[in-house]
């Protein structure tokens, strides 16, 4: 009998040892005292006890760290930190900083730098998948995340915050200068959609600014595909970038819908996406009884020729297709779509099929007609502008005016909720200055040149704003993008710079033709180096990150 006790005494004591093998900075693991992280091992320590509790107290770099994916169902919150420069070279199926992401599992407050992923299928940054159909998971929520910088390239369900999703719950997330490629299934914040599940998911708040290629199906800005009959939801969400596919539906906001989607909706989204594909739409490529409002598209819209001529043929400026009644109100293209031969192109719809809408508004200057299968216009309560028309939000008569906003002349009128757009002042090598709405509290800044996020210092203040350059940021001539937001809006309109050109150390060195000089790397200064450390140089005249 005391042998027995001393065995599970024994026994008790090594299973206390073992769930406290590793250290953290401070706590115990529950939701009132988090464990504390502050090291690349305490992030991949995490491992041990996936359920737990966990706070970053400081930055993490993972350049040269050796990650290995994990499943996670946890909270881990951010505290306002980042995780930096994770580099999965060569992985397989899966792969992200987490792997599979379930409830009652919470992310929040984190963002992610310089992410670069290589994988196969059902991959993110952020997370792999979350919620399966296939082994009836569920998904947790992302909260207050921003991916900086990254870029994933893959196989089928490819997107930045998770690949394959399944009741997940993405709110007020941000992606910028983000690249994802992908086979099918990919998009800017998830790949797809396919869960059915007994609450309210879906991506909420949300912006995806960057590139988007795929070679398959299914391509877009916020979800490629969705695939579910419980009712996903894509609110209040913003796009800019630039999708490119060689496959087919694509849409600024998601690519397509599967049959059973009837109880999906997309509300209050606009997208600033120019898209080249098989079967386009400036909204969604395809959509099986979708529901839409208050929404619209400003796009580049190019139709390839169709790989498939009795299906791929239709695309249009909100939507391509539709299929089981589409239900669309309150919406507008306001940007150009274009089709080659053998591919028909609408202002609003490719084949509108037995869709209903209502107060729909199109450039006649962007399109040659609303309905790109013959459908007569004066059936239906649609309306075209001219692209100076559509500058006059007078012009419009949505179901809800109070829904929408709009300085008449400067630009097509956008979401009550969207935060004003800037206007700059002067644009040089010293910085930015201009104007910003009273509600602005944070103003970023992307280099659609050399397609990086500016780090750089500004001042919000009194509806003015000023950001600072310091002498290695930017070259002469670059594009810049500027987008605001304010405590409770979504995202303004994009606003477009140029830096004014001067002369620089730099402009001398992008002129020097002497071929002894080929490969040499300077800094931004104009000075010759031999190794570059992390940031920006000049080699060959061209600009490039060093990581």
């Amino acid at each position: 009998m005391k042998k027995k006790k001393m065995i599970y005494i024994i026994t008790a004591i090594l299973t206390m040892c073992a769930s406290n093998l590793y250290a953290y900075e401070g706590g115990n693991g529950s939701a009132d005292s988090p464990y504390l992280v502050a090291t690349a091992q305490d992030l991949q320590n995490i491992k041990d006890e996936p359920t737990a509790c966990y706070r970053l107290v400081e930055n993490i770099d993972l350049t040269d760290f050796a990650w290995s994916t994990f499943d996670f169902s946890g909270t881990l919150d951010g505290d306002g930190h980042e995780i930096s420069y994770l580099t999965i070279p060569a992985g397989g199926n899966g792969v992200g900083l987490f792997g599979n992401f379930d409830r009652p599992g919470v992310i929040r407050n984190l963002t992610l730098r310089n992410f670069d992923i290589v994988c196969g299928n059902w991959a993110g940054c952020l997370v792999s998948t979350s919620g399966n159909w296939e082994d009836k998971k569920s998904g947790g929520t992302i909260e207050n995340c921003r991916a900086i910088d990254c870029n994933i390239s893959g196989g089928e369900c490819i997107g930045i915050f998770a690949g394959t999703t399944g009741g997940l719950t993405v709110r007020n997330c941000a992606a910028f200068n983000c690249n994802v490629t992908g086979t099918a299934n990919v998009g800017g914040i998830i790949g797809d959609s396919e869960k059915n599940a007994g609450w309210e998911y879906g991506v909420y708040d949300c912006v995806f600014l960057g590139s988007i290629k795929a070679s398959g199906e299914n391509t877009g800005g916020i979800c490629g595909f969705i695939n579910t009959t419980t009712g996903l939801k894509i609110e209040n969400c913003v796009t800019y970038g630039d999708i490119t596919s060689t496959g087919r539906i694509s849409g600024g906001i998601c690519g397509g819908t599967n049959w059973n989607t009837d109880k999906c909706t997309i509300n209050n989204c606009s997208s600033y996406m120019n898209i080249t594909s098989d079967m386009v739409g400036g909204i969604i490529g395809k959509s099986f009884g979708l529901k839409m409002n208050n929404c619209y598209a400003t796009g580049v819209l190019k139709a390839k020729k169709p790989a498939n001529p009795a299906d791929d043929v239709w695309s249009g400026g909100l939507v391509a297709r539709s299929l089981n009644s589409s239900d669309v109100n309150d919406c507008y293209f306001s940007g150009t779509i274009t089709a080659d031969d053998g591919a028909y192109a609408g202002g609003l719809f490719g084949q509108k099929n037995a869709a209903t809408m209502s107060k729909l508004y199109y450039n006649t200057e962007g399109a040659a007609t609303p309905f790109a299968d013959g459908a007569d216009p004066s059936s239906f309560d649609i309306y075209g502008l001219t692209a100076t028309q559509m500058k006059e939000i007078s012009n419009f008569s949505f179901s809800d005016m109070s829904k929408w906003t709009g300085t008449d002349g400067d630009m097509t009128p956008y979401l009550a909720t969207q935060a004003a757009p800037v206007k700059i002042n002067t644009c040089d090598m010293s910085g930015i200055h201009g104007t910003c709405g009273t509600d602005v509290e944070e103003i970023t800044i992307i280099d659609e040149s050399y397609y990086f996020t500016l780090d750089v210092p500004i001042t919000i203040n009194n509806e003015t704003f000023k950001a600072e350059f310091p002498n290695d940021e930017v070259l002469d001539g670059e594009r810049l993008v500027v987008i605001a937001k304010g405590k409770d809006t979504m995202w303004s309109p994009a606003v477009k710079a140029v830096v004014e050109k001067v002369t620089t150390e730099i402009t001398k060195i992008e002129q020097e033709k002497d071929k002894k000089q080929s490969n040499a790397i300077y800094n931004m200064q104009g000075v010759r180096i031999t190794r570059p450390a992390k940031g920006l140089y000049i080699t060959n005249g061209k600009k490039y990150i060093a990581r």
